[in-house]
């Protein structure tokens, strides 16, 4: 991922932030993922404002012509302020967390019949197969996610080589020889973060999912974790209903917008 980071001080001491990042396969599309975030106390200052000045003044180098960013649903002063710069809502994101404290112990994880769950780092080797499978599965998730192509090399560089990526946190559902699931989880400052749960067209409705994120559950549990956290686009039901099921509880999701470059 290529990405550009700010930090904007007030009186010396740090005010707000802003990022702007490339995720790998989206370096052809118009809009250029962006952030520009302010702290409650330091907000209405045009702190705000100069950051997006600063993250569109990127998006002009990179040939791009807009940006898309992403507001917490909760934060209603953020919304209004992106909107009066001509933002539009193009999707939402539903987030839902796991309280692991409140477990008893790790749960249990029953694959289907002639289905083993492992580790991803007890079956190295097995790289090219999970990507073949994320491409397939990501062409059935819907919104915008759905339509992102990638290079093995582009793939590989997010979901194996990212910091933060934990081989003993993603599991690999396998039927014999074949690659029929998989799941992973990144930990972004200390807290671990579901990615995508992948499952062959024709094994899906058979508990492979479930069991794959049983088996996360039961190992950020026996980690120490505190929460384990995901979400899924709004429209994605069938995920949603699965996350439920589990346990999940939902927590303020992200509304994406795209505008203009000030």
């Amino acid at each position: 991922m290529s990405a550009v980071y700010l930090v904007a001080r007030a009186d010396g001491a740090p005010a707000g932030c802003g990022m702007t990042s490339i995720f790998p396969g989206t370096e052809g599309e118009p809009f250029l993922a962006a952030d520009a975030s302010v702290l409650p106390s330091s907000r209405r200052r045009g702190i705000g404002e100069a950051l997006l000045r600063e993250v569109s003044a990127r998006g002009r180098t990179l040939g791009k012509e807009g940006l898309q960013l992403e507001v917490k649903e909760d934060d209603g002063e953020s919304i209004r302020f992106v909107e009066h710069r001509g933002f539009t809502e193009i999707e939402r994101q539903r987030e839902v967390v796991l309280d692991l404290t409140a477990l008893e112990g790790p749960p249990s994880f029953e694959p289907p019949e002639g289905v083993a769950i492992v580790p991803r780092a007890a079956r190295p080797g097995l790289e090219r197969a999970e990507y073949e499978l994320d491409c397939e599965a990501g062409q059935d998730i819907p919104g915008l996610d759905g339509g992102l192509t990638q290079t093995f090399e582009e793939w590989r560089s997010f979901a194996i080589d990212r910091p933060g990526t934990d081989p003993e946190l993603c599991f690999l559902a396998l039927a014999g020889d074949r690659l029929v699931g998989s799941a992973s989880i990144v930990v972004i400052g200390g807290t671990p973060y579901h990615g995508l749960t992948a499952v062959a067209r024709d094994w899906r409705g058979r508990g492979v999912a479930q069991a794959l994120k049983r088996a996360q559950i039961a190992a950020a549990h026996a980690r120490g974790f505190t929460r384990l956290v995901t979400e899924s686009q709004e429209s994605n039901v069938p995920m949603r209903r699965l996350n439920e099921k589990l346990g999940y509880v939902p927590a303020p999701g992200a509304i994406v917008f795209r505008g203009p470059l000030l």
